[in-house]
């Protein structure tokens, strides 16, 4: 580091204590003082502060132009398409066969728009949370405790029970492939304590971008079982091996319906509007790509879920017409299951839910320890700086190159601030760059809450292999909940807090975006936010509902 570095490290550090200390102050008098005039003066101090040095030259190069990351668009695409995609793909062609095939095609393009649409609002309202977005600080904006509350709860529900799956389905067909290739194998529950061992170095990383290259493998293993499933769906002359019957002929296939019945078609609908949930990882991702302006994250957005509509719509429509209404809840098993095809396709969904885990815990521990800051905070430990160094980590910008000291104990767990990340010169030589002791977070909080959630899945998944009805109602409910109810929310009472001419105002307090506009932009975008919200508070106890009907 030169002396330039130095300085300019010097001047954005006392830069971030003093706005600390102002937010600790502000969290202090509002605890014993009734004064708006006061915090409003110090909030008005803050962000005159945080602007006036916003140009200055010693926190400015030409890289700090626009305020992100290092992630690129495509390890960006990648990490979003890997947390919306995942066991639920197999799922696909049973849906088709409850609702018919045209209204499974129709139903995959309007839920992928409608989770593009939804991605586009957290991105909207990511600018709210500074440099560093996360659902806790823009929940905390748009209604207070009860909104950071709300968020971290919706994701936890929505991440704890799919971890607790992945292990489940990661250990069971493992089990299933000793057991049909005549192996004595072990129980159950070693396969999960060996699939918790492989991915344990990637629960604890720094950053979500350094989950891109397992994510790719992942990508990469569910394209070939796509292939696979593809293979098995073109008519082929009698003893090929892509063959979906067991023995040739056509004893397996069933009817292939245009259509169903308005209650299966309901039914179904419900089961497509969670085939797409990544909400979740909107934001992590956003505040590690490389310059997140509104087109770049656009780009990341409809790539990413292109590419997804596009597996779904692959998946679905093939496993569907391979064996019309005779189609197991999960395709793979409606296969031969001594074709060598098969097995390899079970071993690329044992690599995709393996995968899925780190970067669920990734979110997940953003939640838990916002959770547990705020339960210490209510209950009179007094952990006030904690919490004010996260919302400094918010509206701060940090150096390139070094996490800046209101990183702290901030959602997106960086570290101790005294751990200066000096880039290593060989590292373009690698296409995979070796990962260092200071990839992985050294914060002894979130370590904690890292081993607690590890062990609480695991548990879990040792004492149980089938969830069942608990599984079920976890994803009617948090999924629903982090996919539609929760960015509609935010949206929705974000736009009527800051739209205006006095909400503008208001908003410049807390951002100085350029592409910041909420009414004039996009006039519909309001509406569409109320919709999905609205939708969302319906699909919850539909989904509910019909999990009950059903077991």
């Amino acid at each position: 580091m030169d002396d330039g570095d130095e300085q300019r490290l010097g001047v954005a550090t006392a830069r971030d204590n003093v706005l600390t200390s102002l937010l600790v102050l502000e969290r202090e008098l509002n605890y014993t003082t009734k004064s708006s005039e006061t915090l409003s003066e110090i909030r008005r101090f803050g962000t005159w502060l945080e602007l006036e040095l916003e140009d200055d030259p010693l926190l400015l190069s030409e890289a700090d132009a626009i305020p992100g990351g290092s992630a690129s668009l495509l390890s960006s695409m990648v990490n979003l398409a890997k947390t919306c995609v995942g066991t639920g793909i197999l799922t696909l062609p049973f849906a088709f066969s409850g609702c018919g095939l045209m209204w499974g095609f129709g139903f995959t393009l309007l839920t992928g728009a409608m989770a593009s649409f939804t991605l586009f609002l957290l991105g909207e309202v990511a600018t709210f949370g500074g440099p560093q977005p996360t659902l806790h600080v823009i929940g905390m904006h748009a209604a207070g405790t009860f909104g950071s509350v709300l968020v971290d709860l919706s994701v936890c529900a929505n991440n704890v029970g799919a971890m607790i799956s992945y292990l489940v389905i990661a250990s069971t067909t493992v089990e299933k492939i000793v057991h049909q290739n005549g192996m004595a194998g072990w129980p159950r529950q070693a396969y999960v304590l060996i699939g918790v061992t492989l991915v344990a170095p990637l629960c604890i990383v720094r950053h979500v971008n350094m989950l891109r290259f397992s994510s790719s493998i992942a990508m990469m293993a569910l394209a070939l079982v796509t292939v696979m499933i593809v293979l098995f769906a073109i008519p082929w002359d009698p003893g090929s091996p892509f063959e979906p019957c067991t023995g040739g002929g056509t004893a397996c296939k069933g009817n292939v319906e245009m259509s169903s019945d308005a209650l299966a078609i309901l039914t179904q609908f419900v089961i497509f509007t969670n085939a797409y949930t990544c909400q979740h990882a909107m934001l992590p991702i956003v505040a590690e790509l490389d310059r997140p302006t509104r087109r770049r994250r656009c780009i990341v957005i409809f790539g990413a879920m292109g590419a997804v509509c596009f597996l779904l719509l692959v998946v679905g429509t093939a496993g569907y017409l391979t064996f019309g209404d005779t189609v197991d809840s999960n395709v793979l098993f409606s296969y031969p299951k001594d074709s060598m095809f098969v097995v390899l396709a079970l071993v690329g969904i044992i690599i995709d839910v393996l995968s899925s885990y780190p970067l669920l815990m990734y979110m997940t521990r953003i939640s838990i320890v916002n959770l547990v800051n705020l339960a210490l905070d209510a209950a009179g430990c007094h952990c006030q700086e904690e919490v004010a160094e996260v919302e400094a980590g918010a509206r701060s910008r940090s150096l390139p190159g070094t996490p800046s000291s209101s990183r702290r104990h901030s959602t997106q767990s960086f570290g101790n601030e005294d751990d200066l990340d000096v880039p290593d010169p060989w590292r373009h030589v690698y296409i995979i760059p070796p990962m260092e002791w200071s990839d992985f977070i050294s914060n002894r909080f979130d370590l904690l809450c890292t081993l607690l959630i590890m062990i609480f899945t695991i548990s879990v998944a040792l004492a149980v292999s089938d969830l069942g009805i608990v599984a079920a109602l976890t994803g009617a409910t948090g999924a629903t909940m982090i996919g539609y109810v929760v960015p509609g929310l935010l949206y929705v009472l974000l736009h009527r807090r800051y739209s205006g001419p006095q909400g503008e105002e208001g908003a410049e307090e807390l951002i100085s975006n350029s592409e910041y506009k909420f009414s004039s932009t996009y006039g519909g975008t309001y509406y569409g936010a109320l919709i999905i919200f609205l939708l969302g508070c319906v699909l919850v106890p539909v989904g509910v509902t019909l999990t009950l009907n059903s077991s």
